[in-house]
Parts: structure tokens; C-alpha cells; sequence
């Protein structure tokens, strides 16, 4: 090997140095710098230097700095395979050191306190071996058989250790507290082999080490033994006394790692029987000990609750119905007709179970009707859904769908339909006033999905109803109220739930279209209106909707209500204005749903009065008077009597009285007086008295049952006469059972009305009666 000195002797035909003593000292910088050769003479060795510091010729040897790495020689083949050796000595020293399990409590046994080198040797070292020498296969030969030295001492360690108690009474604890040994073995050994993957990573040693810890443990006998043990005697600790064991954690970390080493399924199927085991044994003795079926079935229900309890704390998910249905199974026994017998009639009492029938007839509480509806049909669904529910196999997994008894949703639709029949066309009108208020109110708290599920809850009552041309009714009423007097909370949602009916309830429900299309017009039309008045007039306070009759669900005024003048003159100049852009249009004014805002002085101040058109025109006759008979208030605004009385009832007898009623009292008579409050209070500036338009009085709830009836016969005749047209010759009973198909998409009609419409259509000679055959009928031409 040729050194540094021979490198840098000078040739022998020169002597100019030859007189010198050589010296060559390495040296390592410890940079990173690339390795660099360079020869560098002492200060005082130049000559240069030397004259210009001494002034005279001092001489001294030579000495050379190499600064950087040596350089790398060829290895001689003596070298590499005592290199390899020494590698895999190292690595199997350290591997026995990292196998070798810390005594519990001994720090002295610990392998980290004498290993032999660090992580990053042993790293290199695996490297080296396995990718520079290509010698893995005894690397890994070395492992193997480390590895199955360790892990056999462990399991017969397992196998005989013997746990040592303070307390002789607390030997029944011996198997769980040889689990926890265990647990202790196995988190040892999942650390240590995570440790090995990182070290050893050019080797895959990790299926190896979990496949013979399978070989020697777990196929060992003994350990399956005592780990059956252990479970054992944990459930039945838990079940007999019924409180947690203190090593319920630990139990789970056993199922952890059993999972780990894909071990699971076996004890689990070993938890299940003796869950089963148990169970059977217990009710045997419940069978003989206890004859009250309540109480039964009280102490089912608990150890159902506690067996899910104690499932979600130590099992993985997939066990947890497994364990349930072997408990159910078998606590019940064979007493469950027993206990179905003797329980469901508390649990329906005292769950306060109603018949449909009896909330439907219940006319003093005809404002809860839906809400009790909806309760009880929730609770009706949540029986069904947790306990009449049929279990099928999965095509792609293991697992059980269930759904719920079409038997029982089949009966309670029926239920709720013959119910709905007990009071005919009451639950249609109640059903759509629960949404109307629904709609007035919006969502305010509840979050949008909470909001769409409580109208969804209602319309799923509307398709138990019959009467769909009641709910229809009531409901165009209601929304025509709630965008005229603008109390809806959005008119998306009014529209969303325009459409939802019309696509998925009755195709008849495309009113909504031309409503909201004649309110725009309507606002266009005020906004060039008031363009065209002059900036002082009193036209600008003027709002009128002009609607189609035929779009909106009101009737023709018989009577006409007597407007202040003012009032009148403002609403006659828009009549001219409008016949002058609508020649051929004529308008019917319609007060009834007319609001108007007033200022009023009260002794506490001035407030702004958001009423009824009625109840103001009402309020502004006390600008002229003081007090006010009933009498005289009657005569001087033309309404109607009935409308008139509910009008002051609700100004002198309610929450916000701005009226005095002479003598007080909650009813209006003929003989009151009337008087201004000027000690009227309220703590806000605006007040709002005109709720009486947005309620449904029982008076106009008659009024539109009334009407209802009458398109009802008239759409009956109808139906009769086309039927018959087609038909020309038919019996009585095909008449009512095309009658009744044809109908069906409206309402139900009765078999007596069927009969009253054709007797009325033989009587006007639309029909002819066979005068042989009562029951055969003809249609005349």
C-alpha cells in the first residue's frame, strides 16, 4: 500500500531537500467538506518568509497538513468477510438484547441498560449485510431462530406462571390476573417487534414474528386455556354482582390484541357461549323464582342494557349485536308470550296509547288534535321500528338488515284512515290549520332540516285523510291570508311547499302560480301609481292588491263597509286610474282583508297601531267622539254584526285594550258603550292588534265547511251525469261505484249523498228511473 510520504518524495536527480527530516501528520477536520488534498509549508520554513522575518537563512524541516478524509483503498477480501462477521455478531447480540424481556419491576433485567451499541449501528449494520454483502438469508436465519427461542421461553412462561394472591379469598381472581399478565406479554412483544421493523428494515421479520408467537402461544394448550379462563371468570364476576370489574380495561386490551394476532374469532365464539350458558341458567331460575311479568320484565330489560354497556367497553363493533341477540335469545326464554301478555297492556297505558278514533272525536280539544296526532303516531313508529321488525341475511357481507313488519305499517295506515272517517273532513281542516300556523310562525329556533321534518310530519297525516278537498280549501284560505296580510316567514318556503304538494300529494294544488304572479303585478302596478301622484298626496299611503277572482279563494261582498272619507276618496282615484289602463276590468273591493297603521296618543305617548282596515275604521270614529254605542258603531261602519262584535272584542276586551267596554266584561252586547283608553300602555312603539284576521273563526270555519259541501254535490252531479253519458244505461250500485272512482282523488263521498244526487238529477230529467226496475237508471239526451 503506498503511502502519503512516498507520494510526496521528490525525485532523486534533485537533492534540494534531501536534507531535510520528512514529517507527515494526518488530520481530520471533521467538516463536511469534500475531501481535498493540499501540502502547506510551515511560516517558517519559506524562505521568503524566513528573510523577510529573521533577515538571515534559518532552516528547520518540512512539515505537511492533509486536511480531509483518507482516502478509500480496495478492500482486501479478508477484510470484508471480517466485516461481515463482526456485522452479523453485532446484530445478533443485539437482537437476543432486544428479545429478552424486562423482569417486572427489575430494572436491572432491562436490555436497554446493557445493549451492546445504538439504533443507528444496528441500522447500518442490517445495510451492510443485506444489501452490500447480500448475505440476508443469514441475517434472517439468525432471526428466526432468536425469535423462536424468545417467543417459545415466553409461552412456557405463560403456560406454568403461577399468580401469587394476598388474600385467599380473592383466588377466583387468579385467571383474570394472569390475563393481565398476559396483556402485559403482549404489549411488550407488539412494542418489541415494532422496534425490530425499524431497526431490521431490509428484512420483512414481522409476518415472521406474529406467525410463530401464533405457533407458540396461542396453539399452546395451556395459554388457550387460561385465556379462556380469564374471560370466564370476567363475565361471570360482572354478571353475577352486576357491577364493573376493576380489570374491564384490561380485558379489552386482551380482545385488542387477540384481534392483533387474528386469534379473535375463536374467543369470541367462546364469549358467546358462555354468555348463553349463562343466561339459560338464569332464566331457568327467574322460570321458578318470579311469577310478576312486570318485574321480568324489568330485569330483562336491565341485563340487555348492561350486556350492551359491557359490550361497547371491551368487544369490537362486530360483536356487539352478536352478544345481544345470544343474551336475548336465551334470558327470554320460553315466558315471551307470557311476558307480551301480561306487559303490553301497562306499557300502552302507561305510555298514554290512544285509539285514532277517540282524539279525532275529541271536539274540546280540536286545537291539539294534529299535535297529539303526531305524538302518538311517532310513538307508533318508534314501537314498530325497535321492536315488530323482520331480520334478513346480506348478499355481500355477513351482517343482518333489518326492516321494519310491512304487517304492522300496513295496520297502522289503516288505523289512522278509519280513525281519520270517525269525524269526517275535522282532521283535514285541523291538519292544514297545524301548517298554516307552522308557516306564519317559520322556524325560529329549529334548524332547517328540524323545520322541513315537522311539516313533513303533518303531510304524512294528510295522505291518511279522505276529505283531500278540505285540506285543499282550507289550506289555498289559509296561504291566501298569510300573503296578503304578509305574516308567511318566506315566500320559499310557501313556494317549496306549493310544489311539494302538487308533485308528491295532489296534482290540484297549482293555485299558488298565478297567487304570486298577481302579487307582482299588483306591486308594479303601485310603483307607476305612485310615480304619477304628486309628492304631497295621500295616495302615496295607498296599497292595493289587484287579483284574480278565479286565482283566489274569496267570494263576492254582499255588503259594503262605510270607508272614511279620506280613505274612500284615495281608493276612488285609483279605480279611475286603473279602469283608464284596464278598459272592460271591473273591481270589487274586498275590505275584509285590509290592514291599515295608525298613530294614537296616549297619556304614555305616541304609538303605532298595526290593525285590521275594520278596526280602523272602527278606531277613527273616536277622533269624533269620546264613547260610542254598539248601536251607533254599527250604523256608522255597515258591518256585519257577527264581524262587528269580534272587532271590539278584540280592541276593549283583549290582551291590548285601546277601547273601554262599558260595563267590562269578555262578551259583547247590544247595549255597550264604548270609550277611547288614553292609560293604554305597551313597551313597544309598535303594536299589533290585528290578530283576528290570521285566526279562523268558527264562524268562518262553518261558512267554508258550507261551501265545501256545495261543490261537493255539485261535483257529484257532475261526475254522475258524464258517467252516464258514456255509460247511457246503468244499475244503481255501478252508478255509486264509478261515482265513487271517479271522485276519489277529492273525497269519499257517502253512499247516502250518492243517493240524494241522483234522485235530485231523475228530478230535473238529467236521469230516467226504469218504471219496472227502481234500481235501473237512463240518461236522457
Amino acid at each position: 500500500m503506498t503511502d502519503v510520504f512516498s507520494l510526496l518524495t521528490l525525485p532523486t536527480t534533485s537533492t534540494a531537500f534531501t536534507a531535510l527530516k520528512a514529517s507527515v501528520s494526518d488530520s481530520l477536520d471533521g467538516s463536511a467538506s469534500p475531501r481535498r488534498k493540499a501540502a502547506r509549508l510551515d511560516g517558517d520554513s519559506d524562505a521568503a518568509s524566513a528573510s523577510r522575518s529573521t533577515g538571515h537563512g534559518q532552516k528547520g524541516p518540512i512539515k505537511l497538513t492533509i486536511v480531509g478524509d483518507q482516502l478509500p483503498s480496495k478492500p482486501r477480501d479478508g477484510d470484508a468477510q471480517s466485516k461481515l462477521l463482526r456485522n452479523l455478531n453485532l446484530l445478533h447480540r443485539s437482537i437476543r438484547s432486544i428479545m429478552t424481556p424486562p423482569n417486572p419491576g427489575d430494572k436491572r433485567g432491562d436490555p436497554r441498560l446493557i445493549f451492546p451499541t445504538t439504533y443507528e449501528a444496528i441500522y447500518s449494520a442490517c445495510r451492510s449485510v443485506v444489501t452490500v454483502a447480500n448475505r440476508g438469508e443469514d441475517l434472517y436465519d439468525k432471526l428466526r431462530l432468536e425469535l423462536q427461542q424468545s417467543i417459545g421461553q415466553l409461552s412456557t412462561a405463560l403456560a406454568t406462571r403461577e399468580i401469587e394472591v394476598l388474600d385467599k379469598g380473592d383466588k377466583h381472581e387468579l385467571p383474570i390476573l394472569w390475563v393481565t399478565e398476559f396483556v402485559r406479554v403482549c404489549d411488550w412483544f407488539e412494542k418489541t417487534i415494532l422496534l425490530l421493523s425499524s431497526l431490521l428494515t431490509y428484512l420483512d421479520q414481522v409476518t415472521l414474528a406474529y406467525a410463530i408467537v401464533s405457533e407458540k402461544v396461542f396453539n399452546n394448550p395451556e395459554v388457550q386455556s387460561r385465556i379462556r379462563s380469564g374471560i370466564l371468570e370476567w363475565a361471570n364476576y360482572e354478571r353475577k354482582f352486576r357491577m364493573t370489574h376493576h380489570y374491564r380495561k384490561k380485558i379489552s386490551k386482551l380482545f385488542a390484541h387477540l384481534i392483533m394476532h387474528n386469534q379473535y374469532t375463536y374467543y369470541e365464539a367462546h364469549y358467546i357461549k358462555i354468555s348463553r350458558e349463562f343466561y339459560s341458567a338464569e332464566s331457568a331460575e327467574l322460570t321458578r323464582s318470579m311469577t310478576d311479568a312486570q318485574l321480568f320484565f324489568n330485569h330483562v330489560k336491565d341485563r340487555i342494557e348492561e350486556e350492551e354497556v359491557r359490550s361497547q367497553d371491551a368487544l369490537p363493533v362486530g360483536s356487539w349485536e352478536l352478544v345481544r341477540k345470544a343474551v336475548e335469545d336465551h334470558i327470554w326464554g320460553d315466558r315471551l308470550e307470557w311476558v307480551a301478555n301480561n306487559t303490553i297492556g301497562l306499557y300502552v297505558k302507561r305510555k298514554d296509547f290512544a285509539r285514532v278514533e277517540g282524539i279525532v272525536k275529541d271536539e274540546k280539544d280540536d286545537d291539539h288534535m294534529v299535535e297529539r296526532l303526531l305524538e302518538f303516531k311517532s310513538l307508533a313508529d318508534e314501537v314498530i321500528s325497535t321492536t315488530f321488525v323482520d331480520e334478513k341475511a346480506s348478499l355481500s357481507s355477513s351482517a343482518v338488515i333489518t326492516s321494519r313488519n310491512p304487517e304492522f305499517i300496513y295496520a297502522l295506515g289503516d288505523a289512522f284512515s278509519i280513525g281519520f272517517k270517525a269525524r269526517r273532513n275535522k282532521p283535514a281542516e285541523m291538519i292544514a290549520k297545524y301548517i298554516d300556523h307552522a308557516m306564519r310562525k317559520g322556524q325560529n329556533a329549529l334548524s332547517q332540516d328540524e323545520y322541513e321534518a315537522t311539516l313533513d310530519a303533518a303531510l304524512a297525516l294528510y295522505r291518511f285523510t279522505d276529505d283531500k278537498d278540505v285540506f285543499r280549501t282550507f289550506y289555498h284560505r289559509s296561504l291566501a291570508k298569510r300573503l296578503l296580510l304578509q305574516k308567511s316567514a318566506s315566500d320559499e318556503v310557501e313556494a317549496s311547499m306549493l310544489k311539494k304538494l302538487r308533485e308528491q300529494y295532489d296534482p290540484d294544488f297549482g293555485m299558488g302560480e298565478d297567487m304570486f304572479k298577481d302579487l307582482q303585478l299588483s306591486r308594479d302596478a303601485m310603483r307607476d301609481y305612485h310615480m304619477k301622484l304628486d309628492s304631497n298626496s295621500s295616495g302615496h299611503k295607498l296599497s292595493v292588491m289587484v287579483l284574480q277572482r278565479s286565482a283566489w279563494p274569496f267570494t263576492v261582498q254582499k255588503t259594503s263597509v262605510d270607508l272614511p272619507p279620506n280613505m274612500q276618496a284615495d281608493l276612488t282615484a285609483f279605480a279611475n286610474y286603473y279602469r283608464n289602463r284596464h278598459t272592460g276590468h271591473i273591481l270589487d273591493w274586498d275590505h275584509a282583508l285590509g290592514t291599515a297603521t295608525l298613530t294614537a296618543r296616549f297619556n304614555a305617548g305616541k304609538k303605532e297601531l298595526s290593525v285590521s282596515l275594520y278596526q280602523a275604521v272602527v278606531l277613527l270614529l273616536f277622533n269624533n267622539e269620546i264613547e260610542w254605542r254598539y248601536a251607533d258603531i254599527l250604523e256608522q261602519t255597515r258591518i256585519e254584526p257577527e264581524e262587528l262584535k269580534r272587532i271590539l272584542q278584540s280592541l276593549a276586551c283583549g290582551k291590548k285594550k285601546v277601547l273601554k267596554k262599558v260595563p267590562p266584561g269578555r262578551d259583547i252586547d247590544e247595549s255597550d258603550h264604548f270609550r277611547f283608553n288614553p292609560d293604554f300602555d305597551d313597551p313597544r312603539t309598535k303594536v299589533h292588534i290585528n290578530t283576528i284576521q290570521v285566526k279562523v273563526s268558527p264562524q268562518e270555519s262553518k261558512r267554508t265547511n258550507d261551501s265545501i259541501e256545495g261543490d261537493r254535490r255539485h261535483y257529484l252531479e257532475a261526475a254522475i251525469v258524464r258517467i252516464m253519458k258514456a255509460r247511457k244505461e246503468l244499475m244503481y250500485e255501478q252508478i255509486k261505484t264509478a261515482t265513487i272512482e271517479a271522485v276519489k282523488n277529492h273525497f269519499v263521498p257517502g253512499v247516502e249523498s250518492i243517493k240524494k244526487r241522483v234522485d235530485w238529477l231523475v228530478e230535473q230529467e238529467y236521469l230516467r228511473r226504469d218504471p219496472d226496475d227502481k234500481n235501473r237508471f237512463y240518461y236522457v239526451a
